[in-house]
C-alpha cells in the first residue's frame, strides 16, 4: 500500500468513527439526556433502528455520558432517557454509591472512551436508602453498601425533622457521591477542573419518569 493510500484509508477510518460516535461537549451531552427525559415522559418516544446499531457497534463504542444508576428495575437509564446502544455507559449499584469498582469504571469511560459527562442518578422511594435510614439486621455485603450512603443519612437527620427524611437522603446522597468521585478521583478531578468533563446529579420521580437535574 502506498503512503498515499494509507493516508486515505485513515481518513476514511477516522471520518466514519466520528459519523458513528460523534464527540460532544458536555453541555450538549447534558441536553441530550434532558431531551430524552422529556420524549420519555410524554411518551413519544424516538423511533430506533436497534438490528443496525448493533451492527454498527460491533467495532466500537463512544458513550456520550456515563450514568452512575442505582440497580432498582423501575429506573432503566436508557429507558429513561429515551437513548439507544452506545450511547451511555451505565454503571447500577444501588443505592448509585461510588464505590472503587464504579470509579474505576467511570474512569475508563472518560479517558478512554471519550465520555464528557457524569451523572449520579437517585431515584425517589429508593430501598437502599431506607434500608440506611431504618437500620435492621442486613447481610455483611449489604452493610458495606450501606457503609457508602451512611454519611448523607447522617447528615439529613443532622437538619432536624423533616415531613419525608428517605427524600432528602436521597438528594444528599446523591450530592455526597458526587463528592465522592471528585474525593477519590484525580482523574476526574482534573478534567473537570478543564472544563472537559461536567459532574451533575439527577433524582429520578417514580410517579412521574421525569428526572431533575442538578449541580450543573
Amino acid at each position: 500500500m502506498t503512503k498515499s493510500r494509507f493516508k486515505l484509508v485513515l481518513f476514511l477510518i477516522i471520518v466514519s468513527s466520528s459519523y458513528l460516535f460523534p464527540q460532544v461537549s458536555p453541555d450538549e451531552a447534558l441536553k441530550f439526556l434532558q431531551s430524552g427525559n422529556s420524549r420519555f415522559v410524554s411518551g413519544k418516544l424516538d423511533k430506533k433502528d436497534l438490528r443496525g446499531e448493533v451492527k454498527n457497534l460491533q467495532n466500537g463504542q463512544s458513550p456520550y455520558a456515563v450514568i452512575l444508576a442505582c440497580s432498582d428495575s423501575r429506573v432503566p437509564p436508557e429507558l429513561v432517557f429515551d437513548e439507544s446502544l452506545g450511547k451511555l455507559f451505565i454503571i447500577r449499584l444501588a443505592g448509585n454509591v461510588a464505590t472503587p469498582e464504579a470509579i474505576g469504571s467511570i474512569e475508563y469511560a472518560v479517558d478512554h472512551l471519550g465520555s464528557q459527562l457524569i451523572v449520579v442518578l437517585g431515584h425517589s422511594k429508593c430501598g437502599a436508602i431506607s434500608a440506611a435510614v431504618n437500620g435492621g439486621e442486613v447481610t455483611p455485603n449489604i452493610e458495606k453498601l450501606l457503609h457508602y450512603i451512611a454519611p448523607a443519612v447522617k447528615e439529613a437527620k443532622s437538619i432536624g425533622e423533616v415531613p419525608d427524611l428517605v427524600k432528602v437522603c436521597v438528594d444528599m446522597n446523591v450530592k455526597l457521591q458526587i463528592k465522592n468521585l471528585f474525593a477519590h478521583s484525580q482523574l476526574l478531578e482534573e478534567k473537570a477542573a478543564s472544563g472537559s468533563l461536567k459532574i451533575v446529579g439527577g433524582v429520578y420521580e417514580l410517579s412521574t419518569g421525569q428526572v431533575k437535574i442538578s449541580g450543573h
